[in-house]
């Protein structure tokens, strides 16, 4: 059993984590964009790679946005979000 909150807060008061919805369109907001993006500039630009290495530099774009942009999205986003 958890020791009781020093300040006296119930856990009904603690912050709810945001809708999905939101999450989702938060999400999509960033993401598609992106893809877009490397779908129609940079893909034609890179179309002599070898269509797996072209595949690695895409998820790799993907993953850093996903890692560093989408958090800083969520932060910059969180009054919307209700967090």
């Amino acid at each position: 059993m958890a020791a009781p909150d020093p300040t006296g807060a119930t856990p009904s008061a603690a912050a709810r984590p945001p809708r999905k919805v939101k999450q989702i369109a938060l999400a999509f907001v960033v993401v598609y964009p992106l893809v877009t993006v490397l779908n129609t500039i940079i893909a034609p630009q890179i179309s002599f790679i070898p269509q797996p290495l072209r595949g690695i530099l895409i998820v790799l774009c993907m993953a850093t946005v996903l890692t560093y942009v989408l958090p800083w999205t969520s932060k910059k986003a969180a009054h919307w979000l209700g967090c």
